[in-house]
């Protein structure tokens, strides 16, 4: 089955959030807003597997993403204290933001309720400009990720000055 990938070509500006790193830090979206451009990466959660490889991927794309002055993070609905594990696991060099109640990702529309269960929270990436307009929104299903020229070929068109 095909990722719903789509570029947003309307220029939609994305929720501002404030949340806890891995480290204990305070991540701010106003922190590179008007300074850099972000590739968000929500996980469904730290603990699954696919999330965790797509990590790992994204990863071994940061020195890339710094040439388009951009910087990566990524957002899951676990207490710090699991992706402070995960993040040591993983050995991201990028901060894993927690929101624990899915806050954030409720604003960005990636919260699905379950009908018996309790809501879950879709994986998805979010690229947007150094101004938080998103230029590149996916929420693939389970087995499919952007691959990174999906993800560059967005990156290209912000520009780098």
């Amino acid at each position: 089955m095909k990722a719903e990938t789509k570029t947003v070509r309307c220029l939609k500006k994305t929720p501002s959030y404030k949340l806890t790193a891995h480290d204990g830090s305070i991540v701010a979206q106003h922190h590179y807003t008007g300074h850099t451009h972000a590739i968000v990466y929500f996980l469904a959660s730290a603990a699954n597997a696919r999330c965790r490889a797509y990590c790992q991927e994204l990863n071994e794309r940061v020195a890339a993403a710094k040439t388009y002055k951009t910087v990566v993070v990524a957002i899951a609905p676990e207490p710090v204290e699991e992706l402070a594990r995960a993040h040591r696991e993983l050995g991201l060099g990028f901060p894993l933001l927690s929101d624990a109640q899915s806050e954030v990702a409720g604003r960005y529309g990636l919260v699905e309720k379950g009908w018996f269960g309790p809501a879950r929270q879709r994986a998805a990436l979010v690229v947007h400009d150094k101004y938080g307009i998103a230029y590149f929104v996916a929420v693939p299903d389970a087995d499919e990720r952007p691959s990174w020229p999906e993800i560059e070929d967005t990156l290209k068109r912000f520009p780098r000055g």
